[in-house]
């Protein structure tokens, strides 16, 4: 018939050799039946602390206490089958950790495995959310990255042609002032020559001379350093001054990229954050 084993942590009789019942335990301190079916009647009642059908899993809950329809035996049991008994909560603690839970009877454990594949199923929904949502930041930082490598490109490309205008313009600046070379002795005079063809040429030759000229001059208004050429430096002081004032204008763009570059990651951001949101 019924063969349900001894109570726990209790002393328990022989069997009766007619029927293979255990028969009710004999010691004073418990509260079981001296009648056998009742006993059994204990065994299966889940408000007894006999109940045979309780399982000890692990759970989220607050720190572990005895209840009262449990005994003292079993649930020394529950705690010692808890798969990780690390992760109890501390009594002076308010985190919320790992605790035994006994279930009663197979209502309970029926129960908790549809709780559980129910948080199972909201867990990979949410584990296939995050995975769109990796999907689509990567895709984004991927089109961001090409945009701000094309932006540092054209930015890099300026400040190439800028540092090419000053290193032309110092040249400039180095040269004036200083000695002629012979290159240019000859230039002069060569100009020099020019000039007095002009001043003793006919006045058919002049108005020819006068428009090429003419053509000369509006060419050299689109000259950038016309002013630069007018510039004289007679000392050594005041080409340091002038290599002064360069590089400081050139710390100060600089500082300014510096800081555009700063505000746009600042602004990239937000962009994001908004759109995450």
């Amino acid at each position: 018939m019924f063969n349900f084993g001894a109570a726990p942590s209790v002393g328990v009789a022989n069997p009766a050799p007619a029927m293979n019942i255990p028969q009710a335990p004999t010691t004073s301190s418990t509260s079981f039946s001296t009648h056998p079916f009742q006993y059994i009647q204990e065994c299966l009642d889940p408000n007894s602390p006999n109940y045979r059908f309780r399982v000890s899993c692990a759970g989220i809950g607050a720190a572990p206490a005895r209840p009262a329809h449990v005994s003292q035996a079993l649930w020394t049991q529950t705690l010692n089958d808890n798969p990780d008994p690390s992760k109890y909560p501390h009594k002076d603690s308010l985190t919320v950790r790992m605790a035994p839970v006994l279930a009663n009877g197979f209502n309970d454990l029926t129960t908790r495995r549809a709780w559980q594949k129910e948080h199972e199923v909201a867990q990979r929904g949410k584990l296939d959310e995050l995975e769109q949502r990796l999907a689509l930041l990567l895709t984004r930082q991927d089109l961001d990255v090409s945009t701000q490598l094309q932006v540092i490109q054209k930015q890099q490309l300026k400040l190439t042609l800028r540092v090419v205008q000053l290193m032309r313009r110092v040249e400039v600046l180095r040269r004036v002032g200083g000695r002629m070379t012979p290159a240019e002795q000859a230039l002069l005079g060569r100009i020099q020559s020019i000039t007095m063809r002009l001043n003793h040429a006919p006045i058919s030759g002049i108005l020819s001379m006068q428009s090429q000229l003419n053509a000369l001059m509006e060419g050299g208004r689109l000259d950038p350093l016309a002013s630069a050429r007018q510039c004289v430096i007679a000392d050594e002081q005041s080409m340091d001054t002038l290599y002064t004032l360069l590089e400081q204008q050139q710390r100060g763009v600089k500082a300014v990229i510096e800081t555009i570059n700063k505000d746009s990651r600042d602004l990239d951001l937000m962009r994001h954050g908004f759109t995450l949101q």
